[in-house]
């Protein structure tokens, strides 16, 4: 461990500490001191899931699955059956999705999950399959739904190659062994990964990194899987809880609001949003769908937010046509409809969107609304980078200019308003 970084040292300690943490709690219930009610706390979230866009803190298991998991033995008065997997395997289950052989798009309908293949093993020796229920209550938590071994593997694998999101490159050679083949283009395809993703990312390789390396393109974009089709929708320009739209200087003044970065008043940024997208402002209406979409500083509500960016995307803009077609693609308040969020996002880049370029690659990197195409996915992010770093043109500069001042000049009148309403309470 001498050549890790301190903060690989950091995270193998909290792995350490939280599977200490989940054997303890399988202690308490194999010798039936657990209450009815706990939850076990298996691990926090791994990084290969956090890769794949999960949310949640952590991952749970109920009583029950465990129960439905274990090998053959008297567990209760009335279950003697189980998975068949031992005692032993399940002390071992923070461990091992740490550093899953692969990762897979789950299969249940309305419920955003994955399927790990890990290095567990039933009493039968098949490798123990553990699908997971990501971002289940407000997003707070993962749950493990159920564990069980795999029979006929090579049948499985070799049926949902397509399925794949990540896998462990040093893991999956043993499939050659019962004749499963991965294409060489996996690699393009999905994140691979090797056992230290347990508590570094250094050496994860990402697929459109892959992409960029064949199209020539510098710089890294977002990560690109089908995880990515979430319910996250963009402002002007893109934000995180710390950091307030860029573009938000066109409604108002940050420094006039009595805010920080770090303690940001939403309830006065979607009044501020509302007032301007009363005079039509395509940016502060893409930016209001937002406030309403993801409920900050309002009550969440999708007919407002898409109401919102069709009115924007009516005026030409094309972060609310890209917003559209994530509605579209993920039946977001709209019939769920690949094909069109694909026409969307064309049209957002058509408009000289950036977002629309990778929204498009991932498009065909994963088949939504069209066919698989590798090759278009790399033009994509090349166009993406190209048209990021394009300098603006001078109708562009006039067209900022004059936003700026018609704002300027709303936020004079309305502070005319004020004082004037001022004075006529105080006389």
């Amino acid at each position: 461990m001498a050549d890790l970084t301190k903060e690989e040292k950091a995270k193998l300690q909290q792995n350490e500490s939280e599977d200490n943490t989940y054997r303890k709690q399988l202690d308490k219930y194999f010798s039936n001191k657990m209450p009815v009610h706990e939850i076990i706390n298996v691990c926090s979230t791994p990084n290969i899931l956090k890769i794949l866009k999960s949310t949640a803190k952590k991952i749970v298991l109920n009583q029950n699955e465990l129960k439905n998991s274990m090998a053959n033995t008297k567990l209760s008065k009335n279950h003697t059956e189980g998975h068949k997997i031992s005692k032993d395997e399940i002390y071992k289950l923070s461990s091992s999705i740490r550093k899953p052989i692969v990762v897979l798009k789950g299969n249940v309908r309305n419920i955003n999950s994955v399927v790990l293949l890990t290095d567990l093993v039933n009493l039968n020796g098949e490798n123990v399959i553990v699908p997971i229920a990501l971002d289940r209550q407000n997003g707070k938590i993962s749950n493990v739904s159920t564990m069980y071994g795999k029979k006929n593997l090579s049948n499985y694998l070799t049926a949902n190659i397509s399925d794949i999101l990540a896998i462990n490159i040093k893991k999956a050679d043993m499939f050659a062994d019962i004749g499963v083949q991965f294409p060489k283009s996996i690699h393009d395809t999905v994140v691979c990964y090797d056992d230290s993703i347990a508590y570094t990312l250094k050496n994860v390789k990402y697929p459109e990194k892959n992409l960029i390396e064949q199209a020539n393109v510098s710089q890294k974009s977002e990560v690109i899987s089908d995880l990515n089709f979430a319910e996250v929708f963009e402002p002007e320009t893109s934000t995180n809880d710390a950091i307030l739209h860029e573009k938000a200087e066109v409604f108002y003044d940050l420094s006039d609001m009595g805010t920080t970065a770090n303690n940001i008043d939403y309830k006065k940024v979607f009044e501020l949003y509302s007032e301007s997208a009363k005079a039509d402002d395509a940016t502060a209406l893409n930016n209001l769908g937002c406030c309403y979409i993801n409920g900050e500083g309002t009550d969440r509500s999708i007919q407002k937010a898409i109401e919102c960016f069709e009115r924007a995307a009516a005026l030409k803009n094309s972060l609310a046509v890209v917003n559209l077609g994530k509605c579209a693609a993920v039946g977001c308040g709209v019939a769920k409809d690949p094909e069109r969020a694909f026409e969307l996002y064309r049209q957002a880049a058509n408009m000289g969107s950036p977002l629309a370029y990778r929204m498009l690659a991932e498009c065909y990197l994963n088949g939504v609304g069209t066919n698989k195409d590798v090759s278009k996915a790399a033009d994509c992010l090349r166009q993406a980078e190209t048209v990021k770093n394009k300098p603006l043109s001078l109708e562009e500069k006039l067209l900022q200019a004059e936003r700026k001042a018609n704002a300027a000049n709303e936020n004079n009148k309305q502070q005319r308003k004020e004082k004037s309403q001022n004075v006529s309470k105080s006389i």
